[in-house]
């Protein structure tokens, strides 16, 4: 059987270590409010020409959207 002074351990090891995690967890809180303007972007995009095609893959997915209506013909 527990004695007197186990179950008094156990209790304050308990309240401690839920006190220890809710000032972690309210530390965390603070951190993640901070304003979002503070970040930055550290990669700049690459410059996109207006008359390149925006898919590297253009031509096969014109080749699939013209399989589409030739079999669409036949149904």
């Amino acid at each position: 059987m527990i004695g007197s002074s186990d179950v008094l351990v156990l209790t304050v090891g308990s309240v401690l270590s839920l006190s220890l995690l809710s000032v972690l967890c309210l530390r965390c809180k603070k951190k993640s409010n901070q304003n979002p303007a503070v970040y930055a972007n550290v990669i700049s995009s690459l410059p996109i020409k207006e008359d390149e095609d925006d898919y590297e893959n253009s031509d096969f997915l014109d080749k699939i959207v013209e399989e589409e209506e030739d079999s669409e013909c036949y149904h």
